[in-house]
Formats: structure tokens, C-alpha cells, sequence
């Protein structure tokens, strides 16, 4: 059984910091093999609209990229205002 968050919780703990609605900016080698998560960059920012804006680095290709681990990757990543403080 998997410690992922699921969707739904996922969803949840961005409501109750205010986040209105992802948008996810992936970066990808096309002809790359499976993505090395512990190898792969990420920044979260939260706008003042409420969006929260994800850019991901993968080190591989975003199609051989398990969508349940990099959400669970990404939750560890510290969400960020416009002006870089953690919130």
C-alpha cells in the first residue's frame, strides 16, 4: 500500500491554504528515459489570485512519469509567495 496522498487529499491541503487552482508547468526531455525524481527540480509559488503555479524540471520523460509519485514529490516541495517567503 502506498503513502501517496491521494487527489482528493491532495486537493483538500491546497484548499486549506487557499489555493484556488493549479496550474503545472512540466519540463521534460523527450526522449528521455524514466524521470529520477530525487535528481528532478521543482518551484511552487502561490499568486495572489490563488492560483499556485508549479514548474517541475524532470530529468527524464513526463510520460514515463508516475503521476501518484509526483504528486506525493511535489507535496514535500515548501509552497512559496511571489516574494519567495514559505507559507
Amino acid at each position: 500500500m502506498s503513502n501517496c496522498p491521494t487527489d482528493a487529499q491532495h486537493e483538500a491541503e491546497l484548499a486549506r491554504r487557499g489555493i484556488k487552482r493549479i496550474e503545472r508547468w512540466i519540463i521534460a526531455l523527450v526522449a528521455g528515459g524514466v524521470p529520477d525524481l530525487a535528481r528532478c527540480t521543482a518551484t511552487r509559488k502561490l499568486c495572489p489570485d490563488g492560483t499556485l503555479l508549479e514548474v517541475v524540471e524532470l530529468n527524464g520523460s513526463a510520460k514515463l512519469c508516475d503521476r501518484e509519485r509526483l504528486v506525493e514529490w511535489l507535496s514535500r516541495i515548501p509552497v512559496t509567495d511571489l516574494e519567495g517567503r514559505i507559507i
